[in-house]
């Protein structure tokens, strides 16, 4: 849960996140404290899966997408602790 200190808009979209469970990808990258591109990439990337609520927003199951970058953040942090990290972004 975020602290209560956030903006309005914050807690609006933490509050949808927590009822629903879906964010749009800029709802999610606003939430996370990221920039938008770098959800898109995700999304790209097939790191996210998203989905189409019946009002044909595109959008991502929250948790879905904290574990799925969680891991992938992880596995990027052992391939350069491992020194097997390429030159390109994964």
């Amino acid at each position: 849960m975020l602290p209560f200190d956030l903006p309005d808009e914050l807690n609006d979209i933490q509050e949808q996140a927590d009822t629903v469970g879906f964010l749009t990808p800029r709802e999610y990258a606003r939430l996370r404290n990221m920039a938008p591109q770098m959800v898109y990439y995700y999304i790209r990337n097939k790191v996210i899966e998203t989905d189409y609520c019946r009002c044909g927003r595109r959008v991502l199951n929250v948790q879905e997408a904290d574990n799925r970058i969680q891991a992938q953040k992880e596995a990027r942090s052992s391939k350069l602790d491992t020194g097997d990290a390429s030159p390109t972004l994964d």
